[in-house]
């Protein structure tokens, strides 16, 4: 028998609907997409092993499973280690991990959204161009807050009203702005909008060097590296997908 955890299984398609860093600190933004190809328990770090693959290449997660706020009973686990041995209830007494919030044993559900499973039909399908969900961004008013109009103004291709609106954003060098950035611009990629991708990851690429350039110690500057090099890889992966995506279409 695989290996469960609360509504996720190997090969179901989920969705991330809550952002969330996984135990060994890689951020996942909300709306990412993909199909889980392994999901198990490494009890040796108390750990869940989920891999997934996305459109731009598998990657390897890691949720502790006593994850939960110091001083809170365990929560309730809808949880079957198939093949694994071990025991995923009892007391975290004197092992001092898996305190904090985040995806574990009783909490996917906050973080992940089923959609299917592989090779079912799903509400979306990740990689797709997915003209109506862009359709759908593109009417309406503009955002009231300052970062969400300047990316509606990139998702309509205003991108000169999008510089300009730039202008009103506090915080251009924080980390939560560069997150958010990242995020519309992994969208783009993923919808095939090879215009508003380039715009966005020159956006996201300025907010994390402006974030990163705030270390005021060494330290601090290797810590911030161990966010930047990933987000900077997720944002080259996009690139070469999209390049993919256009060879793939000039062959036809």
């Amino acid at each position: 028998m695989a290996t469960t955890v609360d509504h996720c299984a190997v090969d179901a398609r989920v969705r991330v609907i809550r952002s969330f860093r996984d135990a060994r600190g890689t951020w996942v933004a909300e709306g990412t997409e993909g199909v889980i190809v392994h999901l198990a328990t490494d009890w040796s770090t108390q750990e869940i092993v989920f891999r997934w693959r996305r459109h731009d290449g598998e990657e390897e997660l890691r949720f502790a499973m006593r994850l939960r706020t110091p001083g809170s009973p365990l929560p309730a686990a809808d949880f079957s280690p198939g093949d694994d041995s071990g025991d995923a209830s009892g007391s975290d007494a004197g092992l001092g991990i898996g305190l904090g919030i985040g995806p574990g044993i009783g909490r996917m559900r906050i973080y992940f959204e089923r959609l299917g499973d592989a090779g079912e039909g799903t509400r979306e399908t990740p990689g797709a161009t997915a003209p109506e969900a862009h359709a759908a961004r593109l009417s309406g008013p503009l955002p009231e807050d300052p970062l969400r109009r300047v990316i509606a103004l990139a998702e309509r291709h205003d991108f000169a009203a999008a510089e300009l609106a730039l202008a009103a954003v506090v915080g251009i060098g924080s980390e939560e702005t560069a997150q958010e950035v990242q995020q519309a611009a992994e969208r783009a990629a993923h919808e095939r909008d090879k215009a508003r991708f380039a715009w966005l990851r020159s956006l996201a690429e300025r907010c994390w060097y402006a974030w990163s350039s705030q270390a005021t110690s060494g330290g601090e500057g290797a810590v911030k590296l161990l966010t930047l090099r990933p987000a900077l890889a997720r944002l080259d992966a996009c690139e070469r997908t999209i390049g993919s995506a256009d060879a793939i279409n000039a062959k036809r």
